[in-house]
């Protein structure tokens, strides 16, 4: 007999544990996997802070962070794995990272 949507989504809401003969509770399989994708859905952007889904999220030098945050902090230029550069954790395209880079020599005291 096929369930109802709406029953369905009950189901699916909130895990539930179960109880065995002894009393001793337990988690069933379809309620571990519901925990289990809450508990990555909990993960935070390292850039916005905001909770990131575990298919929505991408991993940038140890950050996990979403899509729409990987841009440049200069001119928030969408970024790529293949195309970006880091300084002081902030990332930029490679076009700001080059003028960052002149800029950091052009300050540099030169060596006595």
């Amino acid at each position: 007999m096929l369930k109802s949507k709406a029953k369905q989504k009950a189901m699916l809401a909130a895990p539930k544990a179960k109880s065995n003969k002894d009393g001793a509770r337990f988690l069933t399989p379809s309620s571990a996997a519901a925990l289990s994708f809450q508990g990555a859905a909990r993960e935070e952007c390292a850039v916005c802070s905001e909770p990131l889904h575990p298919t929505r999220r991408i991993s940038v030098q140890n950050a996990s962070l979403h899509h729409a945050c990987f841009c440049c902090v200069r001119c928030g230029k969408m970024l790529s794995l293949l195309d970006y550069a880091t300084f002081c954790g902030a990332f930029y395209c490679k076009a700001h990272y080059k003028l960052l880079a002149v800029v950091k020599e052009s300050s540099q005291v030169p060596p006595v």
